[in-house]
């Protein structure tokens, strides 16, 4: 299963213990199944009809717009009879998913206990509540989870053994992934930039990765097309507001209001007109979002300026106070990264085990992560693994940068949710630490393996005397 070759009379053994990890992962994940409750939240009726709760009124699926979201999430409940039955496809989508990314990362690496060590890491991410809880849960986030795992699987896959299989797969779950949240574009844009560099460099193959990059330019091209459209009809159905004036509302509720420096800003510099009683509601502290965009509602000036710089207040705050806003930031980015559980799925592993990934404190997230991604380059370039695990290192790298780059982007366009919102980008940029860090584990193996099969070097001889 490595890259390079293996000794044949440990290669069984190995394979063994990596069907009985799966195997006992399998278990695992049914063990959570039948302790797991679906969630339906408040934003479920805008995804699939839910008696009269939510987007009753007009199509909830369309290509093309017409429906307050897009198509990727709602094509698959309306596929499938009931809740019960949709989290369960999330359920069996996401256990093929993450024990596909096990045997892949196993695959890359070459000695045993590194295999078994890459797999199992994998493996217990996808037990902990952060990341099963969210297959029980009406949403988009379960899709945007695991098809951006699946997507890392294939891709990895593909650059390692240059499959025709493993490359139509990948073009078909970053095609879906496109589609089930609006942002979700620029992560496949990386994709498809790894695709063009892939074709450029190996001519006598490039017309495969060609295609698939041509398909992935549709998909951007159409969600990209279809998005204004997909607000506007949000709008319709909501209150009167498209996604992003809804939005904005979260971040007068969750950011502007209860900040007077940041509402000073966007007053003073940004020319957002007063509303008092949006104001007075905020001061009643809670989520209460039906009474804050009621009140919104009720002054015409602040909709008006809502409608024209709702999508770009956030940036334009950014710019006209980038201290202030890095300050925010950095208060909401441990919140978005922190990894956010909705609906329940039960416990499995120890707290210590779940901790250390996911450390319940808000102040340790982001020491934990940028620290563990910061050891794991450096175990990558101590032991060598940048050279002969490029790949996996090289993936990790660039994964934990759009992980970063893309909650990043969020921020300056949504508020509110947060943990739910970067749930995605959270559970890969663990992914990625850990396939810098395995990759690291197995040179080191490997380099010691070497060493003693080499044994002792032997004395030099003494010159006889004339």
């Amino acid at each position: 299963m490595g890259d390079g070759p293996q000794p044949g009379g440990r290669s069984r053994p190995v394979a063994w213990v990596l069907a009985g990890l799966l195997g006992a992962f399998l278990v695992a994940r049914f063990v959570i199944w039948s302790r797991g409750v679906v969630f339906v939240t408040n934003d479920a009726g805008s995804y699939v009809w839910h008696g009269g709760r939510g987007f009753d009124r007009g199509p909830l699926l369309s290509l093309t717009g017409h429906a307050p979201r897009l198509w990727g999430t709602p094509l698959l409940y309306a596929l499938l009879p009931g809740d019960p039955a949709r989290v369960f496809a999330q359920w069996a989508l996401g256990t093929l998913a993450w024990g596909l990314l096990a045997w892949v990362v196993a695959a890359r690496l070459r000695t045993g206990p590194g295999k078994i060590v890459g797999a199992a890491g994998i493996l217990l991410l996808a037990l902990m509540p952060q990341v099963a809880a969210w297959d029980f849960t009406i949403l988009s986030e379960p899709l945007s989870i695991t098809l951006g795992v699946s997507t890392l699987a294939l891709l990895l896959q593909w650059l390692a053994t240059g499959s025709r299989a493993a490359l139509v797969g990948l073009t078909a779950t970053a095609f879906w992934l496109v589609f089930v949240r609006p942002e979700l574009w620029l992560v496949v844009a990386v994709v498809a930039l790894v695709l063009v560099v892939r074709a450029w460099r190996d001519r006598a193959h490039r017309r495969p990765p060609a295609l698939a990059y041509g398909a992935l330019l549709v998909a951007i091209t159409w969600v990209n097309l279809i998005t204004p459209t997909m607000s506007q009809t949000y709008a319709d159905r909501s209150f009167g507001l498209t996604l992003e004036e809804a939005t904005f509302n979260y971040r007068l509720r969750m950011q502007v209001l209860p900040n007077p420096e940041i509402a000073t800003v966007y007053r003073e510099q940004l020319g957002m007109p007063r509303c008092t009683a949006l104001e007075e509601t905020a001061k009643l502290g809670g989520w209460r979002m039906t009474r804050i965009i009621s009140a919104y509602l009720t002054c015409p000036e602040l909709v008006a300026w809502g409608k024209e710089n709702a999508r770009s207040s956030g940036w334009r705050f950014a710019r006209a106070a980038p201290g202030l806003y890095a300050r925010e930031t950095m208060r909401t980015l441990p919140l978005a990264l922190g990894g956010a559980t909705y609906g329940r799925s039960g416990v499995l592993l120890p707290p210590a085990v779940t901790g250390a990934a996911f450390p319940a404190e808000p102040a340790r997230v982001l020491p934990r992560l940028f620290g563990g991604l910061a050891l794991a380059l450096a175990a990558a370039v101590a032991t060598g693994a940048w050279r002969r695990r490029r790949l996996l290192v090289a993936t990790g790298a660039v994964l934990a940068l759009v992980s970063i780059a893309a909650i990043l982007a969020e921020l300056l366009f949504a508020a509110g949710e947060y943990g739910r919102f970067g749930i995605q980008e959270a559970i890969w940029f663990r992914v990625a630490v850990w396939l810098i860090a395995a990759a690291a584990l197995d040179t080191a193996l490997e380099r010691l393996r070497r060493r003693r099969r080499a044994g002792p070097a032997a004395p030099e001889s003494t010159p006889a005397a004339g």
